[in-house]
């Protein structure tokens, strides 16, 4: 699997200034799986510690069966590592329970996956509006977001 993340910050709620903490930390963490046949289980991801700040663009490269896609998997909160900690904003999510991350997901992180992963039994349209609803837009404004995103991106729908 590939795909890019992108997180979306929050402002400080006086100065509307980013806050001064690393937007996304990784401390120390490791990821393991049992694999079949083996008597211990597969460390893919073993003390990874890391700090990204507003801004900045990282690129994780490696060898086929390196982690990349595991630890990109674990940043985009899709899957947990087996132990370390991961702070957004300087809050610990490493113990939120799945409705937590998907909450996270649905307003920090963005993907853009190498496909483009969209529902086949919805029009463009409606996948475009479908995070919007789950946002708690109402079916009017989403419908017309969309008509704008597709407009300012040179999008062509089947309405």
């Amino acid at each position: 699997m590939v795909f890019f993340l992108s997180f979306h910050r929050c402002l400080a709620p006086d100065y509307g200034m980013p806050l001064p903490v690393p937007l996304l930390k990784l401390a120390d963490v490791t990821k393991r799986y049992d694999a079949p046949g083996r008597p211990e289980p597969l460390t893919v991801l073993n003390g990874i510690s890391l700090d990204i700040s507003t801004g900045e663009s990282l690129a994780i490269v490696g060898p086929s069966g390196s982690g990349k896609s595991t630890l990109l998997q674990i940043m985009g909160t899709l899957d947990r590592p087996t132990s370390g900690e991961y702070f957004l904003e300087d809050k610990s999510i490493s113990m939120l329970d799945d409705n937590s991350l998907s909450d996270i997901r649905l307003k920090y992180i963005g993907f853009v996956f190498q496909s483009f992963n969209l529902m086949p039994q919805l029009s463009v349209q409606k996948n475009i509006e479908l995070p919007l609803y789950y946002l708690g837009w109402e079916a009017d404004k989403s419908t017309e977001r969309a008509k704008e995103l597709a407009a300012n991106n040179h999008y062509q729908f089947q309405w």
